[in-house]
């Protein structure tokens, strides 16, 4: 059965690589703010996709809990009794627990309101955003939208990192290595479009959740005052941005550029106009998407 709440949340959908890793940092800081024993909880696309992003994480946290607290994992197995700091009961909840709804819910601090950043949320079926909105009477819905042409760059330059290849378990190689196919094959891939056809994301949230608690914000903003969006973003999800310390500036989890060639480029272009002009039909879009 699902479980149900009155306290706030704030759960941004994304995009991936749209500074998310930044805004949870920044948004961390804020006294108001409760915030996950990790960023990207996946847990409705566990739900709703059967991602096993989550069963991933789970796993890397249980590894970093055994090795730094041997003894309280020792206690636990043997009596089930969870460690008297609140953060550290959190962790050993996410990573030692069976994920439900009442599991999700009690991996945030009891006062505040709750945070969950979670990229892949953009790709949920219509079914994820009514569990959503359907979780909590007083809900906040963010989606941070970047040009889906530099998107889905920035996603094909970010699958390739070594460390990112390692973690998924795959072989580890240079960009250099890929054929420019290879790179538009995972172009082309319904998992990528799907992170940047934003209009069919929204058209699914606004079918889900009142209009009036989704907010939509740019990474072109982002990216030219990291400062003044976040504290526009505060004010917009009814926290005072007066409270929040000014956040660092610099770019977080940034992927090292490429030179993609002018095929590559081409048919990233030719992929990422149509996303362009349907979410056009929507909400009026920075003049820059379109040059």
């Amino acid at each position: 059965m699902q479980a149900r709440t009155d306290r706030p949340f704030i759960i941004c959908i994304g995009a991936q690589k749209t500074g998310t890793t930044w805004l949870f940092r920044a948004l961390g800081q804020h006294p108001d703010i409760a915030a996950p024993p990790v960023k990207e909880l996946h847990y409705f696309d566990h739900v709703h996709i059967g991602n096993r992003a989550l069963v991933r994480r789970m796993t890397d946290v249980a590894a970093q809990i055994r090795s730094e607290f041997p003894d309280l994992v020792a206690r636990f197995k043997a009596e089930r009794t969870l460690p008297e700091d609140p953060d550290l009961a959190r962790r050993f909840t996410f990573a030692f627990g069976e994920p439900s709804d009442e599991w999700y819910l009690s991996l945030f601090p009891q006062k505040g309101m709750a945070l969950d950043i979670t990229p892949a949320y953009s790709a949920l079926p219509a079914s994820g955003y009514r569990h959503i909105g359907e979780m909590s009477s007083d809900i906040r819905l963010v989606f941070v939208l970047r040009n889906p042409f530099d998107r889905i760059l920035s996603q094909l330059r970010y699958r390739h990192r070594p460390d990112i290849r390692e973690y998924q378990g795959r072989e580890k190689h240079e960009l250099s290595n890929v054929t420019d196919e290879e790179l538009l094959e995972l172009a082309r891939s319904p998992g990528v479009i799907a992170r940047s056809d934003y209009a069919t994301t929204l058209r699914r949230v606004w079918n889900e959740i009142p209009s009036e608690r989704v907010f939509h914000f740019f990474y072109d903003d982002l990216r030219a005052d990291p400062v003044g969006f976040a504290q526009q973003l505060c004010g917009c999800v009814g926290l005072d941005p007066t409270l929040l310390p000014a956040p660092q500036p610099q770019r977080v989890n940034a992927t090292a550029q490429y030179a993609f060639s002018d095929h590559v480029l081409n048919e990233v272009r030719n992929i990422s106009e149509p996303l362009v002009e349907d979410l056009a039909q929507l909400i009026e879009i920075p003049a820059s998407w379109r040059s």
